[in-house]
């Protein structure tokens, strides 16, 4: 597995999900299947690809029990604090707008790619 960018935003972020793949895979399949490369170029004609492997990647990790338990409890995902804000109005609102058109929009994004459509999230 390279050293590489499999989230938006921080690098200890990054890395720290890596090492976790890392130490709790053994097939480099499916290490590679967890960790798609984000590739942060700087140009704004690769956001949507940057953004395909952000969000593909990150549902991948979500659905293995033990990775998603990890994320969700470290300091380092800049997401963490959602669940316990959930109960929040406008919290609660932003998380069903995001349900509500994450499908579609993760279907625009593949068209717009040429790829094959995402699984459904």
């Amino acid at each position: 597995m390279a050293l590489q960018y499999v989230t938006t935003g921080y690098a200890c972020w990054s890395a720290a999900t890596l090492a976790v793949v890392e130490a709790t895979r053994n097939d480099d399949d499916e290490k590679n299947y967890l960790s798609l490369p984000v590739d942060y170029t700087g140009h704004v004609d690769d956001l949507l690809s940057l953004t395909s492997a952000s969000l593909n990647s990150a549902h991948r990790r979500e659905t293995q029990a033990d990775i998603a338990a990890w994320s969700s409890n470290t300091r380092l995902n800049p997401a963490r604090g959602l669940p316990e804000r959930k109960h929040l109005p406008e919290v609660a609102a932003e998380m069903a707008r995001l349900k509500q058109w994450r499908q579609s929009a993760m279907n625009n994004l593949a068209n717009h790619l040429g790829v094959p459509e995402p699984a459904v999230i």
